[in-house]
Protein backbone atom coordinates (compact mmCIF):
# COMPACT_ATOMS: atom_id res chain seq x y z
CA UNK A 1 0.00 0.00 0.00
CA UNK A 2 2.99 2.45 0.70
CA UNK A 3 4.60 2.16 -2.32
CA UNK A 4 1.38 2.48 -4.41
CA UNK A 5 1.10 5.51 -3.01
CA UNK A 6 4.39 6.99 -3.46
CA UNK A 7 3.82 5.66 -6.93
CA UNK A 8 0.80 8.23 -7.05
CA UNK A 9 2.54 11.11 -5.29
CA UNK A 10 5.60 11.11 -7.78
CA UNK A 11 2.89 10.54 -10.41
CA UNK A 12 1.58 13.82 -9.49
CA UNK A 13 4.40 15.31 -8.79
CA UNK A 14 5.75 14.39 -12.25
CA UNK A 15 2.89 15.87 -14.23
CA UNK A 16 3.23 19.15 -12.33
CA UNK A 17 7.02 19.43 -13.59
CA UNK A 18 6.42 18.38 -16.99
CA UNK A 19 3.58 21.23 -17.22
CA UNK A 20 6.09 23.46 -15.91
CA UNK A 21 9.38 22.67 -18.05
CA UNK A 22 6.96 22.88 -21.18
CA UNK A 23 5.43 25.87 -20.90
CA UNK A 24 6.95 28.68 -22.83
CA UNK A 25 8.45 31.56 -21.09
CA UNK A 26 6.98 34.94 -20.65
CA UNK A 27 9.27 37.61 -21.74
CA UNK A 28 6.63 40.22 -20.92
CA UNK A 29 7.94 43.34 -19.30
CA UNK A 30 9.75 46.42 -19.62
CA UNK A 31 13.52 46.30 -19.75
CA UNK A 32 16.09 48.81 -19.93
CA UNK A 33 19.71 48.39 -21.28
CA UNK A 34 22.66 47.40 -18.66
CA UNK A 35 25.64 49.11 -20.73
CA UNK A 36 27.82 47.53 -18.29
CA UNK A 37 26.50 43.81 -18.98
CA UNK A 38 26.56 44.21 -22.91
CA UNK A 39 29.44 43.84 -25.28
CA UNK A 40 28.76 45.68 -28.56
CA UNK A 41 32.70 44.58 -29.57
CA UNK A 42 33.89 47.85 -31.80
CA UNK A 43 30.21 49.01 -32.49
CA UNK A 44 28.84 51.48 -30.84
CA UNK A 45 26.30 51.07 -28.50
CA UNK A 46 24.26 53.92 -28.99
CA UNK A 47 23.52 52.98 -32.89
CA UNK A 48 23.49 49.80 -32.17
CA UNK A 49 20.68 48.86 -29.67
CA UNK A 50 17.32 49.56 -28.45
CA UNK A 51 17.78 51.30 -24.97
CA UNK A 52 14.14 50.46 -23.91
CA UNK A 53 12.65 47.28 -24.71
CA UNK A 54 8.64 46.87 -24.08
CA UNK A 55 7.68 42.95 -24.83
CA UNK A 56 3.75 42.34 -24.54
CA UNK A 57 3.65 38.09 -24.87
CA UNK A 58 0.29 37.06 -25.95
CA UNK A 59 -1.10 32.98 -26.31
CA UNK A 60 0.01 33.37 -30.17
CA UNK A 61 1.82 36.11 -30.88
CA UNK A 62 4.59 38.39 -29.50
CA UNK A 63 4.49 42.09 -29.88
CA UNK A 64 8.13 43.91 -29.46
CA UNK A 65 8.26 47.64 -29.24
CA UNK A 66 11.88 48.78 -29.09
CA UNK A 67 13.17 52.65 -28.73
CA UNK A 68 17.11 53.33 -30.40
CA UNK A 69 18.37 56.58 -29.16
CA UNK A 70 15.98 59.73 -29.11
CA UNK A 71 13.76 58.15 -31.99
CA UNK A 72 9.86 57.36 -31.84
CA UNK A 73 9.56 53.58 -30.63
CA UNK A 74 9.64 51.24 -33.38
CA UNK A 75 6.52 48.55 -32.93
CA UNK A 76 6.36 44.98 -34.71
CA UNK A 77 4.13 42.08 -34.43
CA UNK A 78 5.13 38.69 -34.72
CA UNK A 79 3.10 35.52 -34.21
CA UNK A 80 4.41 32.56 -33.09
CA UNK A 81 2.73 30.43 -36.67
CA UNK A 82 6.19 31.44 -37.92
CA UNK A 83 4.53 33.84 -40.53
CA UNK A 84 6.78 36.29 -41.83
CA UNK A 85 6.51 40.05 -40.89
CA UNK A 86 7.60 43.23 -43.48
CA UNK A 87 8.77 46.46 -42.25
CA UNK A 88 10.06 49.55 -44.18
CA UNK A 89 12.15 51.90 -42.56
CA UNK A 90 13.53 54.51 -45.15
CA UNK A 91 15.70 52.73 -47.03
CA UNK A 92 15.44 49.37 -45.73
CA UNK A 93 12.84 47.02 -46.09
CA UNK A 94 12.86 44.43 -43.37
CA UNK A 95 11.29 40.87 -43.69
CA UNK A 96 11.38 38.84 -40.29
CA UNK A 97 9.95 35.76 -38.45
CA UNK A 98 9.37 34.39 -34.93
CA UNK A 99 10.63 31.22 -34.13
CA UNK A 100 10.58 29.13 -30.91
CA UNK A 101 13.61 26.80 -29.19
CA UNK A 102 12.70 23.45 -29.46
CA UNK A 103 12.56 23.73 -25.06
CA UNK A 104 10.59 27.08 -25.69
CA UNK A 105 12.68 29.18 -23.20
CA UNK A 106 14.09 31.11 -25.87
CA UNK A 107 13.41 32.60 -29.07
CA UNK A 108 15.56 33.90 -32.49
CA UNK A 109 14.14 36.68 -34.86
CA UNK A 110 15.82 36.22 -37.93
CA UNK A 111 15.38 39.25 -41.02
CA UNK A 112 16.70 39.84 -44.21
CA UNK A 113 17.03 43.41 -44.83
CA UNK A 114 17.05 45.03 -48.26
CA UNK A 115 18.77 48.27 -48.74
CA UNK A 116 18.02 50.80 -51.68
CA UNK A 117 19.70 53.82 -51.26
CA UNK A 118 20.46 56.60 -53.76
CA UNK A 119 23.49 56.66 -55.97
CA UNK A 120 23.99 53.09 -54.57
CA UNK A 121 23.81 49.31 -55.85
CA UNK A 122 21.16 47.69 -53.85
CA UNK A 123 22.06 45.42 -50.78
CA UNK A 124 20.89 42.66 -48.40
CA UNK A 125 21.99 41.56 -45.39
CA UNK A 126 20.81 39.16 -42.55
CA UNK A 127 20.31 39.20 -38.81
CA UNK A 128 19.80 36.82 -36.22
CA UNK A 129 18.48 38.11 -32.65
CA UNK A 130 18.33 35.21 -30.12
CA UNK A 131 16.20 36.27 -26.82
CA UNK A 132 16.68 34.50 -23.61
CA UNK A 133 16.23 35.05 -20.16
CA UNK A 134 18.33 34.34 -16.75
CA UNK A 135 18.05 35.05 -13.21
CA UNK A 136 14.45 34.42 -12.57
CA UNK A 137 13.72 36.19 -15.22
CA UNK A 138 15.10 39.33 -14.59
CA UNK A 139 17.39 39.61 -16.95
CA UNK A 140 16.99 39.94 -21.12
CA UNK A 141 19.89 38.90 -23.13
CA UNK A 142 19.75 39.77 -26.63
CA UNK A 143 22.34 37.82 -29.13
CA UNK A 144 22.96 39.69 -32.00
CA UNK A 145 24.57 38.19 -35.44
CA UNK A 146 24.83 40.80 -38.56
CA UNK A 147 26.29 39.22 -41.65
CA UNK A 148 26.81 42.07 -43.90
CA UNK A 149 28.54 41.82 -47.22
CA UNK A 150 32.16 42.74 -46.28
CA UNK A 151 32.05 41.71 -42.66
CA UNK A 152 29.96 39.95 -39.39
CA UNK A 153 29.10 41.95 -36.50
CA UNK A 154 28.25 39.91 -33.30
CA UNK A 155 26.92 41.66 -30.18
CA UNK A 156 25.46 41.20 -27.05
CA UNK A 157 23.11 43.33 -25.16
CA UNK A 158 21.82 42.81 -21.67
CA UNK A 159 18.48 44.35 -20.35
CA UNK A 160 17.10 44.66 -16.91
CA UNK A 161 13.67 44.25 -15.74
CA UNK A 162 12.21 47.19 -14.68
Amino acid sequence: MKIRTLLVVLGIVTCFTSARILKKADFSGIWTINLDKSDFGKLDANLNSAKLIVIDQKSKSLILTRTFGNNAPSIEYYNFDGTSVDTTMGEYKKTSFLKWADDEMQFTISSLYNVTQQNRDPWKYTRTETYSLSEGDKILTVDRVSVLPDRKETIKVVYDKK
